[in-house]
């Protein structure tokens, strides 16, 4: 008599902890056959990568070649770059849908030969609209332009 008891309640706890395959419980979330917004997410492009900068206004890509210039954004909200001299760290905080803060910048103190983009780059407000043309960044803040690309 304890074997089938046993047995029975055996079955019982078997039987309820298995659910059926072809319909997924009100808690769990459905999955359609459509694409997932999720997905959808994944292919636009994200602020959070190191980006090499490849202009600044009037200096090209070619100008900038050995200036090493870059920004990273890939522990946002802390961020850090270098506009060819000094190391910079920052706050990088997305405001909306285009718009990216900078917030203050903290530099190092190393005097170079050439600084015109580093001081050109940290006179600007910290507010800078954004937005992306391809595997490119770009930002813009009253008539001045950033070109950045992917790494």
């Amino acid at each position: 008599m304890k074997t089938l008891i046993s047995a029975m309640i055996g079955a019982f706890v078997l039987a309820a902890c298995s659910t059926p395959t072809d319909k997924p419980l009100s808690s769990q979330p459905h999955i359609s056959s459509a694409k997932s917004s999720e997905s959808q997410q994944m292919k636009m492009p994200t602020l959070a990568a190191r980006w090499r900068v490849v202009a600044f206004n009037k200096l090209t890509e070619k100008e900038l070649a050995d200036k090493n210039a870059y920004l990273d954004f890939s522990e946002m909200p802390k961020a850090h770059g270098n506009m060819g001299c000094n190391g910079m760290m920052f706050q990088a905080n997305v405001i909306g849908a285009d718009k990216i803060d900078f917030g203050p910048i903290a530099a190092t103190r190393m005097l170079c030969e050439d600084m015109k983009l580093e001081n050109a780059f940290l006179r600007k407000q910290s507010v800078w609209n954004y937005r992306f043309d391809g595997n490119d960044l770009i930002l813009e803040q009253k008539g001045i332009s950033i070109r950045l690309r992917r790494e």
